[in-house]
């Protein structure tokens, strides 16, 4: 296809009102700016995403250009400009190579089938509407909310809405009037003649106490909500929460949550991101929790060693999840039971919450959860925040981590196949809550650097500490080298560093095997992975007992302060 003919450069005729193009290539020129980047765009971006139709279905490719044309991926035509391509594919919607419109193949070219996988999905980084604000309570669940009965039996809510009825007293809304998007609902019950009076106007609300008796405050900290807005507004984190966005779980989150990992590899670290700080709500029991940190599985072996196996009954979302293809569940494992996250392709273990509805210590392991999250209608929240950094990782098929800073605190807490690539992944992620690595749970890779006590120097370390140090050394080699080893040299210091004892022992008896060489491999390296395996299991009594002495108090602090802000 021939390019339109534009004003071109030549010596002596450079016109200084004129723009010239910015392709070293290109002597075209033009009147004004946005001539100008309209034709860059069109002529020389060197990737283009264009939507089109194939057979009624939507479909998004990624064209990238090639010596100076945009090749039609389903014939053999070139184009120079990207408005021409796009109106060549949104012509024959995909079909072009079967029209006669394409030069005639050869040979057994004719019967070569080209079939393209899809592209990952651009997803949209805006934060959704709320819900419309006619979604209120019904008549009945307002009589639950206005008598908190959420946990009473069917009987006494009959009970309790037929007293109301027999009183002539009707349940009323007090919607929070703020400018929140999400504005909780209260219920309460007046008489219906002051209905009638009391509609479309404005009141300030007082307690009324009864004379003989004082305003005691309730035996349980415990605050029942039946809404996100409500659970929000109500919660002791309240300030907090409301300087953070939240949406219900969609279709575009569900979209990336099942996005396969072994066609694009980099969107694992923006699932992990994505779910960081969502809140898991449990309406019916008015419980929830915030997701402080959690870390991502992979279905697959050929992806992910540590995949959670198919033959156990597992996290898998069931034909009727409450959202598509995800699926908020508890496991009951050996380890005991875990809060995780199921989708198609990976489940997210989530090893740190806080309880929003009640004050409590914050929890900080995978089996300590204490909201009652089993029911099949758990709602999940995402943090906006965090859902625009997944948006971006989505973009950038180069993302090997979800932050540039503490990258041994990005990995997960494991205890075996140390010899596997997959053991390093960086995707484990925390919340804004948990974001300082002291609010973050402890793994055999990070447990070294954690403040035991006043001590702060090397001498008359715990041997937990030495065998931590050699895990970082181990994920530090991994992550920075193509060939990652570790030395005699290095082995030897570290045996030197603790004193007798097993630890010592598997160090001494790992540097013993180097007996004609003065590196050991990682990787692929079933031998020591043997004994790096005895070694993380002896450091998990410390890691748990330096998660409640250090991890949880940071937690607390960080929150006080936050409030305090």
């Amino acid at each position: 296809m021939a390019r339109p003919q534009l004003t071109t450069l030549t010596m002596g005729e450079l016109d200084s009102n004129l723009l010239p193009c910015t392709d070293e290539n290109c002597n075209s020129t033009f009147k004004d700016q946005k001539a100008l980047n309209n034709h860059v765009n069109d002529y020389h971006k060197l990737e283009h995403v264009v939507n089109f139709k194939k057979d009624k279905d939507a479909l998004c490719i990624k064209l990238k250009r090639s010596k100076d044309c945009l090749l039609c991926p389903y014939c053999t035509k070139s184009f120079n400009s990207f408005s021409a391509i796009r109106k060549h594919l949104n012509k024959f919607e995909g079909n072009c190579g079967t029209n006669g419109d394409s030069p005639d193949l050869l040979g057994d070219e004719k019967n070569t089938v080209s079939v393209l996988l899809p592209d990952c999905p651009l997803y949209d980084d805006s934060l959704p509407l709320p819900s419309e604000p006619s979604q209120r309570h019904s008549y009945t669940e307002a009589i639950v909310q206005g008598c908190q009965s959420m946990e009473a039996s069917e009987d006494e809510k009959s009970k309790n809405e037929w007293i109301i009825e027999k009183l002539q007293i009707e349940p009323i809304a007090l919607i929070e009037d703020n400018e929140s998007p999400q504005k909780a609902e209260y219920n309460a019950f007046t008489h219906t003649t002051n209905i009638q009076r009391m509609t479309g106007k404005r009141f300030i609300c007082h307690p009324i106490v009864p004379a003989k008796r004082k305003l005691q405050e309730s035996s349980t900290n415990e605050i029942l909500a039946t809404s996100f807005a409500h659970l929000i507004h109500s919660s002791p984190l309240r300030n907090i929460l409301l300087e953070r966005h939240y949406f219900e779980v969609n279709h575009e989150v569900c979209q990336m949550l099942n996005t396969d990992w072994e066609h694009a590899p980099h969107i694992k670290y923006a699932c992990a991101q994505a779910l960081a700080g969502c809140i898991l709500v449990n309406e019916k029991a008015g419980q929830a929790v915030l997701v402080n940190t959690l870390e991502v599985y992979c279905r697959l072996r050929s992806v992910d060693i540590h995949r959670e196996l198919s033959n156990q009954h597992g996290s898998l979302p069931p034909p009727t999840s409450f959202y598509e293809n995800v699926w908020p569940c508890v496991l009951s494992t050996s380890d005991g039971e875990k809060l995780t996250i199921g989708t198609q392709t990976m489940n997210a273990l989530i090893t740190s919450t806080i309880r929003l509805d009640i004050k409590e210590e914050p929890k900080v392991g995978p089996t300590t959860c204490t909201a009652d999250c089993r029911s099949k209608t758990i709602k999940i929240y995402i943090d906006h925040g965090s859902w625009e950094k997944a948006v971006k990782i989505s973009k950038n098929t180069m993302t090997r981590q979800l932050e540039q800073f503490n990258l041994t605190s990005q990995l997960r807490q494991i205890r075996s196949q140390f010899h596997h690539p997959s053991s390093y992944y960086l995707i484990r992620a925390s919340s804004f809550l948990a974001m300082p690595f002291s609010c973050q749970p402890l793994s055999i890779f990070t447990f070294e650097n954690h403040e035991h006590g006043n001590n702060k120097t090397n001498a008359h370390e715990k041997a937990s500490m030495v065998a931590s140090r050699l895990f970082k050394l181990i994920a530090h080699q991994v992550l920075s080298t193509t060939k990652p080893s570790l030395s005699k040299a290095q082995l030897n210091q570290l045996a030197s560093q603790c004193g007798n004892g097993k630890v010592r022992d598997i160090i001494v008896n790992i540097s013993s095997s180097l007996v004609d060489a003065d590196d050991i491999l990682i990787l692929h390296n079933g031998e020591l992975n043997n004994s790096l395996t005895q070694l993380a299991s002896l450091l998990s009594s410390d890691i748990a007992k330096a998660n409640k002495s250090y991890v949880i108090p940071n937690i607390q602090k960080r929150i006080k302060a936050l409030l305090e802000e």
